[in-house]
């Protein structure tokens, strides 16, 4: 590379940035105590989905289109595909039955079902294109038992069965294959039995000093979740089933929920007396809370006392969503939010591998 060619790949490189900034956006509220609440991020960020607390209604959200309400369903969203080609969660055709639902972009909602000898079907995430659901079914009447399912596109509902899934487990997350599923097994009574891992052809295995297991990156290498290691609990994150304790935050007890495609970001819950809040973990900062992190690279945050809740990560490390509280009227409502916070090191890399490529000096 020679020098011209450098200057101008900078230019570019600033360029680029330039129209990366940092961004927070407010998702609002379609009604007085009615609080949306984003509960999924497409690859990217340019999407999410989430729901309206106390009005019984679904959300989209798009960079270019906002916020788009969708009133009058009996439905809710909890999750979409990382591709953002497929929303999952619950509905119900007679407003009683509550069915396994996947709705497309601009498509009707599918109610796909329930298992047989349940009563209800409920969606958390998806797989790309929409091709794997999971979640958990629920027994019928007031039986409380529930169990983790994967529906496919072309064998339907499958039971997840194994030798730590108990009556009372839920599958969370799903690999963009399909093929790896985490979730959380619990006991008669709602104590944790351990996080779980789900590969196909293998079966279910508990993960190695787990208590929760809630979020799984696209190639199912890297599972957020909570566990204890070496006498320590706290949030973990497990690479290739290996648990890594990712530290803590003083007077704040974690739970890691969310982990980006590459395991370098994490995102989790914060509970610390009557306050829950939310913290991002990176292979850079370490653990930070979410407002400071937000802070720090660039963003913007609403003013007065706020507690940052049910946040996730987009797949790509770069967007993150979720819900806040506010407890000071200097505060805007409480309300959903997504802020999208810009690749650091575009231009550091380039000016790396310009610099390389110099002729060196011969001696």
């Amino acid at each position: 590379m020679n020098r011209t060619a450098l200057v101008i790949g900078i230019f570019i490189a600033i360029t680029t940035t330039a129209l990366a900034q940092p961004a927070f956006y407010l998702m609002g509220n379609v009604k007085p105590g009615a609080f949306t609440r984003v509960l999924g991020l497409s690859r990217d960020g340019s999407l999410a989905v989430g729901v309206h607390s106390g009005a019984d209604a679904p959300f989209t959200w798009t960079l270019g289109g906002g916020r788009q309400d969708v009133l009058g369903q009996h439905f809710s969203y909890r999750g979409v595909s990382r591709d953002g080609s497929t929303m999952t969660g619950y509905g119900s055709i007679d407003g009683k039955t509550l069915e396994l639902l996947r709705q497309r972009p601009g498509e009707v909602a599918e109610f796909l079902g329930i298992p047989n000898g349940y009563g209800g079907a409920f969606g958390f995430a998806a797989s790309a294109h929409g091709d794997s659901i999971v979640g958990y079914a629920q027994r019928p009447g007031n039986d409380s038992r529930r169990a983790p399912f994967r529906w496919t596109q072309s064998d339907g509902f499958q039971v997840l069965s194994g030798p730590d899934l108990s009556d009372f487990s839920r599958a969370l997350d799903v690999s963009d294959d399909g093929k790896t599923i985490v979730g959380n097994a619990q006991s008669l009574f709602g104590g944790e039995i351990g996080g779980f891992v789900w590969r196909e052809g293998i079966g279910e295995t508990l993960l190695p000093g787990s208590q929760l297991a809630e979020g799984v990156s696209a190639n199912g290498r890297f599972i957020a979740g909570t566990g204890t290691v070496q006498g320590t609990t706290g949030p973990l994150l497990w690479t290739d089933n290996v648990p890594q304790l990712l530290g803590n935050i003083p007077g704040w007890r974690a739970e890691s929920t969310d982990v980006s495609d590459d395991g370098n970001v994490v995102v989790g819950r914060l509970y610390g007396g009557d306050h829950t809040n939310s913290f991002i973990w990176t292979t850079v900062t370490g653990m930070m809370m979410a407002k400071d992190y937000l802070a720090l690279r660039g963003i913007e945050l609403p003013p007065g006392q706020i507690d940052w809740q049910n946040i996730g990560v987009s797949a790509n490390g770069k967007s993150f969503g979720g819900g806040f509280e506010r407890f000071t009227l200097d505060a805007p409502p409480s309300q959903g939010w997504v802020a999208v916070v810009p690749s650091p090191s575009a231009i550091q890399v380039l000016i790396c591998s310009g610099m390389a490529s110099f002729p060196r000096r011969r001696r």
